[in-house]
């Protein structure tokens, strides 16, 4: 019977062991501050102080006091695509005149440009490119044919009434002509003739005296003495040149043959000498 009672015990003990982990978790947890409501300290007054209002204190406000957020928060993050580069022209070549033979020189400028290429334009409009122009002109000489600076020299006088312009290309394939520059020749100036030297006079040439033959005979003739010539018998008042140089040259005569009489007789007598002494 204790043994009964023992084992009744013990069961009751353990079944309560088992239940009490359970009602301890479901039961449920208290705050630990409780907020209560303190009733206002002023005593209430004898009578009221203040008659009730028929309208209220308050008026309401005609706008709203929060302004409403219309705008959006964020900006739209999608960016519109780049614009292609267009070449701008900022100065345009002008008209050159020039004379046949002569040089000129066209300069155009732009920006947003990637490279550039001379045209010329013939008198019917139509269009060269510099690089094809030796197929019409081939003495013309070119320059700067690729750059903003363009010099031709050379020129003939069938380029008159021809034009130049240049064209401007971006790296987006967008391009823009200049305005055409005319280009005048002019016909060459013939040379001036050069002034011919008017010869001076030369000095007339002094005339040299005929060499005077002198002979000196070893031995002096003893020669007759010719006659001198006669006077005229009307006298001259005034004798002329001509007859002054035909006086001159009668005595020179004169004198000559005397000389040429004198070595006749000296060679005469020189002989008879040498045969004398031979005998």
């Amino acid at each position: 019977m204790k043994a009964q009672k023992f084992i009744a015990i013990l069961l009751a003990l353990l079944l309560s062991a088992a239940l009490f982990p359970a009602a301890y978790a479901q039961e449920p947890e208290m705050p630990s501050e409780v907020e209560t409501e303190v009733p206002a300290t002023e005593t209430p007054s004898a009578a009221p102080t203040a008659a009730p209002t028929a309208a209220p204190t308050e008026t309401p406000s005609v706008e709203p006091t929060v302004e409403p957020t219309a705008s959006p928060a964020v900006s739209p993050t999608a960016t519109p695509a780049a614009t292609p580069s267009v070449p701008v022209i900022t100065k345009q070549p002008t008209g050159e005149t020039l004379k046949a033979g002569e040089s000129a020189m066209f300069i155009a400028r732009a920006d947003n440009y990637s490279w550039c290429a001379w045209r010329f334009y013939d008198k019917n409009g139509t269009e060269i490119v510099f690089d094809k122009i030796w197929g019409y002109f081939p003495d013309l000489r070119l320059s700067g044919g690729n750059s903003e600076v363009f010099t031709i020299s050379n020129v003939p006088q069938g380029m008159n009434g021809w034009s130049v312009a240049c064209l401007f290309s971006s790296e987006d394939g967008e391009w823009e002509y200049t305005d055409a520059a005319k280009i005048t020749v002019t016909a060459a100036a013939s040379p001036s003739p050069k002034p011919t030297a008017t010869p001076k006079p030369s000095a007339s040439p002094s005339a040299t005296p005929a060499p005077s033959a002198s002979v000196s005979p070893s031995v002096s003739p003893s020669a007759t003495a010719l006659p001198s010539p006669t006077a005229s018998a009307a006298p001259v008042k005034e004798a002329s040149a001509g007859a002054l140089i035909t006086a001159a040259v009668i005595s020179i005569m004169a004198i000559i043959a005397a000389i040429i009489a004198a070595i006749v007789i000296s060679s005469k007598r020189n002989k008879k000498k040498s045969k004398h002494s031979k005998h």
